[in-house]
């Protein structure tokens, strides 16, 4: 498996954004389930980053945590098409935690 640094920048169309950096796991997920390799690959993730509701949605704190679940499939270019499922959340460090959920597809172009 290989453990890697991220950083990102989000930006909503009501002006909310989010600066985060974390670290995800990627893995092989034939070699992890059935211990022969496929073509999908796993890639949990966790970050910790700033949040500014803009005119979006308070989460309740600029400091919020993005936990990350991503399901990517390689085709023979080495791209990959994917969807992941993540949850953001200030986990409690405040009394108001609504926290938010983020379905997202992918086409990842390999370099």
């Amino acid at each position: 498996f290989n453990l890697k640094p991220f950083a990102g920048f989000e930006i909503t169309s009501d002006s909310a954004n989010y600066f985060l950096i974390g670290v995800y796991l990627e893995d092989n997920a034939g070699k992890l389930f059935t211990g022969e390799k496929s073509n999908f690959i796993l890639t949990p993730s966790v970050g910790v980053g700033h949040y500014d509701d803009g005119h979006g949605k308070a989460l309740g704190n600029s400091i919020e945590f993005r936990s990350t679940l991503e399901l990517s499939y390689q085709l023979k270019n080495n791209n990959r098409i994917g969807v992941s499922f993540g949850h953001i959340s200030n986990a409690n460090i405040s009394d108001d935690n609504p926290g938010v959920e983020i379905l997202s597809f992918s086409y990842q172009i390999a370099y």
